[in-house]
């Protein structure tokens, strides 16, 4: 009976091994090295912080109809920017109305490519998020008056 099991396993072990060899053939893997854990660089804007609240502010254009209205608040918005800087997707997280959200989307399809996140000298994708700060109407001449 031993031997009987002795040569089952002989040779049922190689047949159950090469099918496995084979298995894995089909398999294609991604050649994308995947990195766990936060940047070592995060992704920025080309000057830095101060010169990306002054591209957006010297490129906003509200519209007359909201210019006069007393709106305060800050617009959330999330930018997911790719290995070569480039913005690939813009969300609105939170917003004060259509036509300013409108508005911010439209200066941020404006802005030049980004400096991309790295990991190990390696560009990747990342998200950043921006605050906006938005007034408007008597409100703004009342801080500018401050």
């Amino acid at each position: 009976m031993k031997q009987f099991y002795l040569l089952l396993i002989i040779f049922i072990i190689p047949f159950f091994c090469h099918g496995q060899k084979h298995s894995h053939s089909n398999i294609q893997r991604d050649s994308a090295i995947i990195f766990q854990g936060p940047p070592e660089y995060e992704a920025s804007f080309p000057g830095g912080q101060d010169s990306l609240y002054k591209f957006i502010y010297k490129n906003l254009n509200f519209p007359d109809s909201i210019k006069n209205t007393d709106i305060k608040g800050k617009v959330f918005v999330d930018l997911e920017i790719d290995y070569s800087g480039k913005i690939t997707q813009i969300r609105i997280l939170k917003g004060l109305t259509q036509s300013i959200d409108d508005e911010i989307v439209r200066v941020v399809r404006l802005m030049p490519d980004w400096i991309p996140a790295t990991i190990r000298k390696t560009r990747i994708e990342s998200t950043h998020s921006l605050i906006i700060p938005i007034v408007m109407g008597s409100l703004k001449k009342k801080q500018e008056n401050l």
